[in-house]
């Protein structure tokens, strides 16, 4: 990944201001806004944005998962209630 475009590109991707950028890693929203103007990132920085899109894409491979861990549940259930539906119209 670019240094000179990490901020832009790390705020365009998650869809987040500077200021909600500098919270989620700890910086303030003035440095932000100074290093993606000036397109001087700190290696401190840097690793941060890294670290942030990494948990981000983290989390939506857990939520994808959890969803299909639901999908399979759903689906278990009802073939279950299909059986007890089966079993009670036989007896």
């Amino acid at each position: 990944m670019d240094k000179e475009n990490l901020i832009k590109k790390t705020a365009k991707e998650l869809g987040m201001t500077y200021k909600e950028l500098g919270i989620a890693i700890g910086y303030s929203q003035e440095t932000i806004s100074k290093s993606a103007s000036s397109e001087k990132i700190s290696l401190p920085l840097q690793k941060a944005l890294e670290m942030l899109i990494t948990i981000k894409d983290l989390e939506l491979k857990i939520e994808s998962s959890n969803q299909g861990l639901q999908n399979d549940k759903t689906r278990a259930y009802d073939e279950m209630v299909e059986a007890l539906k089966k079993f009670v119209k036989f007896t």
